[in-house]
């Protein structure tokens, strides 16, 4: 006969106690690292910058060649400079709603910049729930430069992204944004996108 005074161990019928509440901070840790881990990737949803051979457009890579000149740091202008102007490049109209061009992605439960204009959204400043990171300024700079510096050829000179390309960056930080509830993707994208904006070789001639 088993001693009463020792604690039984449990049989096969008797339920184990539950430890729901571990197992789901834990999946919710995981899905959070994955998407954190993810956001550093954002860039990789377009092509690498080609920023390291040619200049953007021909006449100035024709001027380089013959200067002997043959750096180039980028082409693109920066956010604010297309804040400050009222003519924007061909394809890309300051009175175009944000969400007919990125698309509706909703962060906190809003969708970002409902019923705004490019213009309205560019002019936006400081971060927030309604601009989380303070993407607004850096995401349609990018797309201004993408529009005003295009890749014409296959070696990609131009801006670094495309407008295809700025428009899918921007879809993938919000959508990882929202799963996480974190702007941590908005601010890897405005990093990235700042840095290509910012960029530019001061002699390729403008459009």
């Amino acid at each position: 006969m088993p001693d009463k005074h020792l604690p039984q161990q449990p049989t096969n019928d008797t339920e184990q106690p539950s430890n729901n509440a571990t197992e789901s901070d834990t999946k919710r840790r995981k899905l959070l690292s994955s998407v954190l881990s993810a956001s550093a990737l954002i860039v990789t949803t377009a092509n690498k910058p080609a920023w390291a051979t040619d200049r953007c457009t021909r006449s100035a890579l024709n001027s380089a060649n013959l200067s002997g000149q043959h750096t180039i740091g980028g082409c693109g202008r920066s956010a604010g400079f297309w804040r400050n102007r009222t003519d924007w490049p061909t394809g890309c109209s300051r009175a175009d709603a944000f969400t007919n061009v990125f698309g509706s992605y909703k962060y906190k439960g809003v969708v970002l910049f409902i019923n705004k204009s490019l213009a309205d959204v560019i002019n936006m400043s400081g971060s927030s729930d309604s601009n989380p990171a303070n993407i607004a300024l850096h995401v349609v700079g990018a797309y201004c430069n993408a529009k005003a510096f295009p890749k014409t050829n296959p070696n990609g000179k131009g801006y670094a992204y495309t407008p295809e390309q700025v428009v899918s960056m921007f879809q993938t930080a919000a959508g990882l944004a929202n799963i996480a509830n974190s702007p941590t993707a908005f601010e890897t994208l405005k990093n990235t996108l700042q840095l290509a904006n910012d960029t530019y070789d001061n002699l390729t001639d403008w459009p």
